[in-house]
């Protein structure tokens, strides 16, 4: 799977499950950012994938809005479901753009 189709994933598992925060899915199946891309490569959200190059490009988009980790970016209190949701779709762009 592309970098692109696996940060579009992403943001899809998040639509439908929801948005969390502090651990990868909570009791309700809400997922944080991490946990999102963890499903959208392995299937479940616990389960932790060497490819990191989704986790690079989505760096690169969050530390545009602030220089910090994707996990500490998600657990922000500002950082709500649908700034979440954006930085995986502008991420898989930029992804997409740079040919991954």
């Amino acid at each position: 799977m592309k970098t692109s189709d696996i940060l579009n994933r992403a943001a899809e598992v998040m639509m439908e499950r929801g948005h969390t925060k502090g651990k990868f899915v909570d009791d309700e199946g809400r997922v944080c950012l991490m946990g999102a891309l963890n499903t959208a490569r392995t299937g479940s959200p616990k389960i932790i994938s060497r490819d990191i190059a989704a986790d690079r490009i989505l760096c690169r988009v969050i530390w545009g809005m602030s220089n910090t980790s994707i996990a500490h970016w998600n657990d922000r209190p500002s950082t709500t479901e649908a700034m979440a949701i954006g930085a995986l779709y502008k991420a898989a762009l930029l992804a997409k753009e740079q040919g991954e």
